[in-house]
């Protein structure tokens, strides 16, 4: 855990980072699951995985923790048009109130779309703590 607390402000150059958590509950349990927030759709989902692709020290990060992920998985769910043609509550409505250090969110109006990725941990005795001194 330590690792990905030293690496917070890293992803937050690039990503819309909304949570970060480890379900107890529904589905598989303990699963390290991440939350971004997309205002601007898949174009700025593409632009924050590139820039954050070209980062050093997010490549470091990576190489560290990838040992510790037996699989990785990313679901996107995409805001209909009719959600704005109707005004409805949708996925931008319910942005949150920044974006990252000292950034505006969006308006709430757009593309909105978010992401959640799950990671499964790979079987051995020592997965465990090494994911726990690796996300503590």
């Amino acid at each position: 855990m330590e690792s990905t607390r030293a690496s917070t402000p890293t992803r937050l150059l690039n990503y819309p980072l909304r949570s970060f958590t480890v379900p107890d509950s529904g589905g598989c349990l303990n699963v390290a699951t991440h939350t971004y927030h997309y205002a601007g759709g898949h174009a700025e989902r593409h632009a924050c995985k590139a820039a954050q692709a070209g980062l050093p020290e997010w490549k470091d990060y990576l190489e560290e923790s990838e040992p510790c992920v037996a699989s990785q998985r990313s679901t996107l769910w995409v805001e209909p048009p009719l959600v704005q043609d109707f005004g409805l509550h949708g996925l931008g409505t319910s942005s949150p109130p920044v974006k990252g250090p000292g950034e505006a969110s969006a308006d709430g109006r757009g593309p909105c779309i978010y992401e959640f990725r799950r990671y499964q941990l790979v079987l051995g005795y020592d997965t465990v703590p090494r994911f726990l001194d690796l996300y503590s």
